[in-house]
């Protein structure tokens, strides 16, 4: 066993541990970033950066905040569609206008989770020379009475031991560190409802692609959003009694679909998931010296 010391270690190179690597780089802070994947993650689970956070990439460094905004679809806001009993469809447009932000970004940034992530973990190799060490678990945490005595697991299975002064929990909604110090978590489950994802290429789509439209019917509710490299993201949230298991995603999708547009047809699709949506929140974020960042603090329905 080794041993390290070192002012931080960052449990998880996601979205949360990226951004607190990116600080702390500016800020000449010493630290270590791990995570359990064997690389970073190619799916996106969400695809939209908000107003303010461009304005804290911009405040990071303004070449930083032009990655952003070249890469992704500039999204003047949510068109509402709405479908009844009787079949007949209502909309309103605009249901929500971003355009009327009091921001320099007066807009959704519509973008996939993982470039946004790329981009940030890019931008520390190339500014700080720092990059995530994937593959490493962090597989036990003492605390101690100033510092964090933590066990990793490198990629060939050895371990070390590493102290530091602060451990950030970045590991997500399933936070084996928030798990291991007893940190408890209030919350609840959308019970009887079931959430989908759908990347796929949509031929046909006869609205403005680059504003994200929210369908809702009878038993159903559906984002449709165009996403940088030619693709859709499909949210749908269905009742469980509703969702048909035997019948393809594409099949399901489609079908909500032809509720509210015309003449739409599926080609390529690129990722699917299926998951049931939870609200989860830590009684606390900080134990000892160990804080807890992003899902592993708090989770909550992406609808």
């Amino acid at each position: 066993m080794s041993q390290a010391v070192m002012p931080v270690l960052i449990v998880g190179a996601g979205a949360a541990g990226s951004m607190l690597a990116l600080e702390l780089s500016r800020f000449g802070i010493s630290y270590r970033m791990i995570d359990r994947l064997p690389q970073a993650s190619s799916y996106s689970r969400a695809v939209t950066v908000h107003a303010r956070t461009l304005e804290i990439l911009e405040r990071i460094d303004p070449e930083l905040l032009q990655r952003y905004l070249k890469l992704g679809t500039h999204s003047p806001g949510y068109v509402m569609h709405f479908v009844g009993k009787d079949s007949i469809r209502r909309e309103i447009r605009p249901g929500l206008d971003f355009t009327r932000l009091q921001s320099r970004y007066p807009y959704l940034l519509l973008n996939a989770q993982n470039d946004t992530e790329r981009l940030m973990q890019e931008y520390l190799h190339e500014k700080y020379q720092q990059q995530a060490e994937w593959g490493t678990s962090c597989i036990d945490v003492e605390l101690e009475a100033d510092s964090v005595l933590a066990t990793l697991q490198n990629p060939d299975g050895s371990e070390e031991k590493v102290r530091c002064k602060y451990l950030a929990a970045c590991d997500g909604v399933g936070s084996r560190i928030r798990q291991k110090l007893g940190l408890l978590q209030e919350g609840s489950d959308y019970a009887g409802t079931v959430l989908q994802n759908l990347d796929v290429e949509l031929h046909g789509f006869p609205d403005l692609p680059d504003w994200a439209h929210y369908c809702m019917g009878p038993g159903h509710f559906l984002m449709v959003v165009k996403l940088p490299g030619g693709f859709f993201r499909l949210l749908m949230s269905q009742q469980a009694d509703q969702a048909d298991s035997e019948a393809t995603p594409q099949q399901v999708f489609s079908d909500i679909l032809a509720q509210h547009f015309d003449g739409i047809s599926f080609g390529k699709t690129v990722w699917h998931s299926r998951w049931q949506s939870v609200i989860r929140l830590a009684e606390h974020y900080r134990k000892g010296n160990v804080f807890l960042a992003g899902d592993a603090a708090h989770t909550h329905s992406t609808a």
